[in-house]
């Protein structure tokens, strides 16, 4: 997938068409290195488009080897 900037705020991505669930999902994931949030409560997060692919794409391929499994 092309992204038009190497980093991007949430807000944008969900213009894109994420939901904003699956971006909380990933931001919110255990040693994730691609999403930040500014020093204040009130910051947006920013992700780093091209780490944030990579594991979209990780995560997608493993849920079709589970479902392939029979693990859905």
């Amino acid at each position: 997938m092309e992204y038009p900037k190497a980093v991007m705020k949430m807000g944008e991505l969900v213009k894109m068409g994420f939901p904003r669930s699956f971006l909380d999902e990933a931001y919110r994931e255990r040693g994730q290195d691609f999403a930040q949030k500014g020093p204040k409560s009130n910051s947006p997060i920013f992700f780093d488009t091209e780490r944030f692919e990579k594991w979209r794409i990780r995560k997608l391929t493993n849920e079709n080897q589970a479902m392939q499994r029979g693990g859905f």
